[in-house]
């Protein structure tokens, strides 16, 4: 609900759960702010918080579908800081090995997860394992594995894991010449996956960062307007 724009303060709940016991809502809270900042582009405090949860959920087991999903976006949010400090000097190469690593140990959580739970958890691993190529300059491969998770998320009508893969997927093909035709229709698509999900918070971001949203959307207001000349 909050990427509809709804408002609440997680960090007041998480302060209250953590000295009550309550374990499994304390995971989901750190999960769900992980989430929400991965989504909103705020990948530090994604990363921060996908490693805290990651850090509950393997001391506790509590269900596939809990794991692959905190696996996921904590690899991810891995992966979006790494690529965040492709800059950094040579003396912190070692903390952006850390990120890759931890990256690698989440793709291996979703590997075996997906050969006992593939419902659950095989579209989330083809996700990060499509990241982790893209990231890596593996690029044939990236292509290949969002494809793949881009058609197990629409078969299981899961529009989270739908509209990542398409943004994710956008962006693994931006800037590359002979793919242009093919980033644009993954933008569209991450576009009308988010909206019609109602997540309209996510659906301004979009706009904001890929201009050709924005274009769109001002050529069909135009069109609205224009005088039907049949009449």
């Amino acid at each position: 609900s909050l990427l509809k724009g709804d408002v609440a303060d997680g960090e007041a709940i998480y302060k209250e759960l953590r000295h009550d016991g309550h374990y499994f809502l304390h995971l989901r809270i750190r999960h769900i702010m992980c989430l929400l900042a991965y989504m909103a582009g705020d990948y530090t405090r994604a990363e921060s918080f996908g490693q805290e949860s990651m850090l509950l959920l393997t001391s506790r087991l509590v269900g596939s579908v809990d794991l692959a999903m905190v696996a996921c976006f904590n690899g991810l949010a891995s992966l979006a800081v790494y690529k965040q400090q492709q800059d950094k000097p040579l003396s912190e190469i070692r903390s952006r090995w850390r990120l890759l690593s931890r990256a690698r140990q989440s793709i291996r959580y979703l590997r075996f997860l997906s050969t006992q739970s593939p419902q659950n958890a095989l579209g989330l691993f083809k996700l990060l394992e499509a990241e982790y190529f893209a990231t890596t300059g593996k690029h044939s491969k990236a292509v290949k594995a969002f494809r793949i998770s881009c058609a197990l998320f629409s078969e299981q009508r899961f529009p989270l894991g739908n509209g990542i893969g398409h943004e994710q997927w956008a962006r693994c093909l931006m800037g590359r010449e002979s793919d242009h035709e093919r980033w644009a229709e993954h933008v569209r698509e991450a576009h009308r996956v988010f909206r019609e999900w109602g997540a309209l918070v996510k659906v301004g971001l979009l706009v904001k960062e890929f201009p050709l949203l924005r274009a769109a959307k001002t050529k069909s207001r135009e069109s609205f307007y224009l005088p039907d000349s049949s009449v």
